[in-house]
């Protein structure tokens, strides 16, 4: 039998994505889910499939949210995972 090793340790959050109110996305307020995340020593997060809002958003909202700055300042994709829904 072969020795399981788990891709993700610790706490996992699911994150709603933010909208203003015009429907476009929140970029600030994402940063600032982000921030909270990675300062309380979350070990992964979940964009864009914890409500079902993915399918509300359009190819390129969804891009524009993988590429969010915030992103790749909150997580070391080498080191946390960051997960997104499709």
């Amino acid at each position: 039998m072969t020795a399981f090793t788990p891709i993700v340790t610790g706490s996992f959050a699911a994150l709603n994505t933010p909208m203003n109110g015009d429907f476009s996305i929140d970029h600030p307020g994402f940063g600032t889910l982000l921030d909270f995340q990675r300062e309380a020593g979350t070990s992964a997060v979940l964009i864009m499939g914890s409500s079902g809002e993915v399918s509300m958003l359009s190819p390129d909202e969804r891009r524009t949210i993988v590429r969010s700055p915030g992103l790749d300042t909150a997580y070391d994709y080498r080191a946390e995972p960051v997960l997104a829904a499709e």
